[in-house]
């Protein structure tokens, strides 16, 4: 499936933010096991590569179930989303992303 670049790169944008932001709210300990070995930048990038699936779910919902989210999408959603993925790391646990989305969309 092929996303348009600008819906994309917000996804992406809004992924980040909520992975960046639960990272550093982290005490030390966990946020040295979540970067070990990898480093900020690549705890961030293995974020943003879920945004081709979180905006393909998106793509993939009915018109009315997106009304429902209207605008909200990128904040509850999206940046839940990075802050799953976040906790997961921070935790030390594998991250299923196909159980956040199902969990987020309740």
């Amino acid at each position: 499936m092929s996303l348009p670049d600008d819906e994309l790169m917000l996804c992406a944008a809004y992924l980040a933010l909520g992975a960046r932001t639960h990272l550093l709210l982290a005490d030390r300990e966990s946020y040295s096991r979540a970067i070990n070995g990898i480093g900020e930048l690549e705890f961030i990038s293995r974020a943003i590569s879920y945004a081709p699936q979180v905006e393909g779910r998106w793509l993939a919902m009915s018109q009315d179930e997106r009304d429902d989210f209207g605008m909200v999408w990128a904040y509850e959603i999206v940046e839940e989303f990075g802050i799953a993925y976040a906790r997961a790391m921070l935790a030390g646990r594998e991250f299923d992303a196909d159980a956040t989305l199902d969990s987020l969309l309740g």
